[in-house]
């Protein structure tokens, strides 16, 4: 696995020389001083619907990597483009209901639907690819562990998760490809992948049995090249980072409203 993050700086595959050392996540509307405090970073996740082609290409002029972001196992109401496709066999249902999440009034999806994954893949055409954006942030994947309890829905829900990004692979070569949590099934889909985000990182965790074990999960898909992230979040974040960095992860710290504009 060669990251194509490694290939657009074309050095070999060691994190540390990787020149990723600053990185930024913004969701928010863009304006100028938005695009000039942006062109700071070496790369940043975005939300893509917020963005024109000439001021992607304005961060990319700056060295600044592009990368869209794309909700897929939660569909935000907010996404009303999304919403005009959806079918009922979309949503995942959990006792013949909708999943809802009031906090932040999405639904659960199911990935195992084609007509589901064709949505996301002309998502991805629409506000990344046609855009000339370098890469793809694959958010909400971690539901699929954190919300679907039943062992052999959640391994049907994994193989739909690892046929979408085969389909994205296929068509967009040259996207880098960013997930975010999914810690159960990485290593399934780090083929795929070219960077691995820890959202909600705190230090202070670090000691427990299952971080280490993550942690220690991570490092041989670490060497073969995929790029390492972690975010720390909320009160406090601006203390975080010293044993994400230590263990290889491009660190960030901010406000936890990622769509309002927040510097470390």
């Amino acid at each position: 696995m060669i990251s194509n993050l490694l290939k657009w700086l074309r050095v070999g595959p060691n994190q540390a020389e990787s020149g990723i050392d600053r990185y930024m996540i913004y969701y928010g509307a863009v304006d100028h001083s938005i695009v000039q405090n942006l062109k700071k970073y070496d790369l940043v996740i975005v939300e893509p619907q917020h963005w024109t082609t000439e001021r992607v290409r304005q961060l990319q002029a700056a060295g600044t990597r592009v990368v869209g972001y794309v909700s897929v196992m939660e569909w935000p109401t907010w996404n009303v483009e999304r919403g005009k496709g959806l079918r009922s066999a979309d949503y995942l249902l959990r006792d013949g209901q909708r999943v809802y999440f009031s906090e932040w009034d999405s639904y659960l999806m199911d990935v195992r639907e084609p007509h589901y994954r064709q949505l996301l893949v002309d998502e991805i055409e629409g506000q990344i690819a046609n855009k000339g954006m370098d890469g793809l942030f694959l958010d909400t994947v971690g539901d699929i562990e954190d919300h679907i309890q039943h062992t052999l829905l959640r391994n049907e829900m994994i193989h739909g998760y690892l046929a979408l990004l085969a389909d994205i692979r296929s068509r967009y070569p040259r996207l880098c490809l960013l997930q975010n949590r999914g810690f159960h099934f990485i290593s399934l889909a780090a083929r795929y992948l070219d960077g691995f985000l820890w959202e909600d990182w705190q230090d202070r965790r670090v000691s427990e049995a299952w971080v280490r074990q993550q942690i220690q999960a991570l490092q041989p898909l670490k060497k073969a090249g995929l790029l390492l992230f972690a975010v720390s979040c909320g009160p406090g974040a601006s203390k975080e980072g010293k044993a994400a960095r230590r263990h290889g992860f491009v660190h960030l710290s901010r406000d936890s409203d990622y769509s309002v504009w927040s510097e470390p």
